[in-house]
């Protein structure tokens, strides 16, 4: 028997996933919007296409770079063109400097999508980047076996 699925999206992802990661959900202009998708939070869930570099929120950051504090990672991650998002993507890969990196953002991804109900997630990492910086991709990879 075939098994009827529903799906529901919203444009401008990149904004709400900002309000979301800035912590404004709960702000006046934010509210209804995330209220409105409340009923939601209970439905099974499938995230088809996410960066796993592209992922990286700011605690992760802070677990990564110590020494940053939340304004600094804050400033570099807001942008308002695509050339900002360019600026802040290519910031936070110079943050993955050990295969071990990648390994601590694909495990707090994945915590992240299981509170989201995610059951099924296509995750690309960039070996392209990995490979540019000059890193082994296999141990990369291995990381994120384990």
């Amino acid at each position: 028997m075939a098994r009827i699925t529903a799906g529901v999206t919203t444009s401008h992802i990149p904004a709400v996933g900002a309000a979301i990661d800035l912590g404004k959900t709960e702000q006046d202009y934010w509210k209804p919007v995330f209220a409105g998708y409340e009923w939601t939070r209970e439905w099974e869930k499938a995230e088809l296409h996410v960066h796993l570099e592209g992922s990286v929120a700011p605690a992760t950051i802070l677990e990564l770079e110590p020494s940053l504090t939340s304004d600094e990672v804050q400033r570099h991650l807001a942008f308002s063109h695509f050339g900002g998002f360019l600026q802040s993507y290519i910031w936070v890969n110079r943050l993955l400097r050990t295969p071990r990196d990648y390994g601590l953002v694909a495990m707090r991804l994945l915590e992240r999508l299981e509170t989201e109900n995610v059951r099924y997630a296509e995750i690309t990492i960039s070996a392209g980047v990995v490979l540019w910086k000059e890193q082994k991709f296999d141990a990369v990879v291995a990381a994120l076996q384990e």
